[in-house]
């Protein structure tokens, strides 16, 4: 069954949309207040017609659509390199522009898409978006009034579809029962500034309703099976939530072998397909897996979908904190469904295969730059590297969403918040891979001594305003004689190296001199200033050397180690 489902996915995954520029004449845009005359034309970068066109028109529009297929997914021919922070969605990774897009998208309603007027096949829903709003565009017009920008203009408007399609992507990964959003074209409308400008007024996505009338009842069906099959698998605990909602899938599901007519491939990649039992619309890769996040969207449970260039599976994130794989359609085995691909990590093994190494499994960014469009790269969770381990109940709630268990500082990062000595952001992250800053330290080193402050306290060091967080910690510090500036300046947003926290240390601790003639592979590189501080703290088993041995005195102290040299020095106290 599998090598069938292989081919199958590949086949249709393949066939998932990408994007392009067609040439068609003006028309106007339907189905929204129209400022003025509208027309509409479609964008072509790769032919710049002549200028000086006569007749121009007064406004228009300039578009970019999907070739027509049954999903709308792209294809992933682009490798993957993530480099943006997954949270919990991939509208998390988009920037402010992509996210003024993606509001629009997300706040449409299938009711408000199928009163707009259709045109050309597309109900079209125009979008004033203050950020584009009134940018002028320069270019030239064809004898059938199609605006082409030119030069730097060009540029532009490069960005603003690669914007769209940012944001109509996210959209579509984020949101599996917008059914609607399977076949789209998105664009810009302007109107006439000049002989060669144009002024944006706003953005435009249109929608091809792949199942005419029926689209509305599909729907409705559709998101009655899934909140029916949530409120099956609600009981119990998070652990068992996400099995519930894994079988239930499996089992009432029929992997489609074969494509069949028009509109069943259509339906074979929503999670309609999956969700509605007893009809003849089975799902494939892509429904068992938008149907398993619609159902997690529904518990409130983290999923997102996860794609390769042959296949799509999730990425849920459980209780534990990690995020791990669900392959639902690898275990459908028939009536009683299997768990050889559930909640598994990058390095589980299937045979002698990790799963991240299958080549079903290797994620690909689901954004392929189109023609005329910049680059986008969308990241995935990072997942756990062994499978999930379930201990018969929910695990104790992380402190900080982005320090797992698995991680090697967790325990200590744990502690130091316990002990009120390090807090998290205004986010409720620890970022414990950033910079621990001068201002941060000083501020754990008072908590951590349970330093009198007071809030009107104010500091000598010109750099360090009255009224800051900081301020009262900085002065107490500076009249302990334990931190010290530099020409009068504290530099308080300033990471602290590794062998400046090592002298802090040795003078809150009364630590002095080497224990041995110890000597880290880089003693040359620590300062003269710092030697003695270094390795008093070292005797002292505050720090140690990375896995070569050696201490890197003059990297920036990341705040997990802090974390773990702080853990040991309360320890001691």
């Amino acid at each position: 069954m599998r090598t069938g489902k292989k081919l199958i996915c590949f086949l249709l995954v393949l066939s998932l949309s990408a994007f392009a520029a067609t040439g068609a004449p003006a028309r106007a845009l339907a189905g929204e207040e129209e400022p003025g005359k509208t027309g509409e034309g479609f964008s072509v970068f790769e032919n710049a017609p002549a200028q000086g066109e006569e007749s121009l028109p007064g406004s228009g529009a300039s578009l970019r659509k999907t070739e027509e297929g049954e999903d709308g997914f792209i294809s992933l021919e682009s490798s993957f390199k993530g480099t943006a922070v997954f949270q919990n969605s991939f509208s998390d990774q988009l920037n402010a522009r992509q996210k003024a897009f993606y509001q629009e998208l997300d706040g449409l309603t299938l009711d408000r898409i199928l009163s707009a007027v259709e045109t050309d096949g597309y109900h079209t829903i125009f979008a004033p978006v203050e950020s584009v709003q009134g940018l002028k565009l320069s270019g030239s017009f064809d004898s059938k009034r199609n605006f082409t920008p030119t030069g730097a203009s060009l540029t532009q408007v490069q960005s603003l579809y690669t914007d769209l399609l940012a944001a109509v992507v996210a959209y579509r990964y984020d949101h599996p029962e917008a059914i609607w959003s399977a076949s789209m074209q998105y664009g810009y409308r302007w109107d006439l500034a000049g002989p060669f400008t144009v002024t944006v007024t706003g953005v435009t996505f249109g929608f091809r309703l792949l199942y005419g009338e029926e689209e509305k009842a599909i729907y409705d069906e559709m998101m009655e099976s899934a909140r029916s099959l949530a409120a099956q698998a609600s009981g119990g605990d998070y652990y068992t939530r996400v099995r519930s909602l894994h079988d239930l899938l499996a089992s009432r599901c029929t992997y489609l072998t074969e494509e069949g007519d028009e509109r069943t491939g259509q339906l074979s990649h929503t999670p309609y397909s999956a969700l509605v039992a007893g009809d003849e619309y089975e799902p494939v890769c892509d429904g068992y897996s938008k149907a398993f996040k619609l159902l997690c969207d529904q518990l409130e449970i983290p999923c997102v979908l996860s794609v390769s260039k042959e296949h799509m599976w999730n990425n849920v994130k459980m209780d534990d904190g990690a995020w791990y794989h669900v392959d639902v359609t690898w275990d459908d085995r028939g009536e009683t469904p299997v768990d050889a691909y559930f909640l598994l990590g990058d390095r589980s093994k299937i045979g002698e295969t990790e799963f991240s190494g299958e080549a079903d499994h290797i994620e690909r960014n689901p954004y392929q730059r189109p023609s005329g469009h910049q680059n986008v790269v969308f990241s995935y969770p990072v997942k756990s590297r062994e499978a999930y381990v379930y201990l018969g109940h929910d695990y104790a709630p992380l402190s900080f969403p982005d320090v797992l268990r698995s991680a090697w500082y967790y325990e200590a990062v744990e502690e130091v918040h316990s002990l009120g000595i390090f807090e998290g952001d205004e986010h409720g992250y620890f970022n414990p891979g950033s910079a621990l800053t001068r201002a941060q330290f000083v501020q754990a080193l008072a908590n951590a001594l349970h330093a009198s402050l007071n809030e009107e306290d104010e500091s000598a060091f010109t750099d360090v305003a009255s009224g800051k967080w900081y301020t009262p910690a900085v002065a107490w510090a500076q009249r302990e004689g334990i931190m010290e500036g530099h020409g009068g300046r504290f530099r308080p947003n300033d990471p602290i190296s590794r062998e400046e926290m090592c002298v802090v240390f040795a003078r809150v601790m009364d630590l002095s001199g080497a224990s041995s003639d110890f000597r880290f592979p880089d003693h040359s590189g620590i300062a003269s200033w710092a030697r003695e501080a270094v390795y008093a703290c070292y005797g002292a088993e505050l720090i140690q050397g990375d896995e070569r041995g050696r201490f890197n005195p003059k990297k920036n102290t990341a705040r997990r180690e802090a974390a773990v040299v702080f853990t040991r020095w309360a320890r001691s106290l």
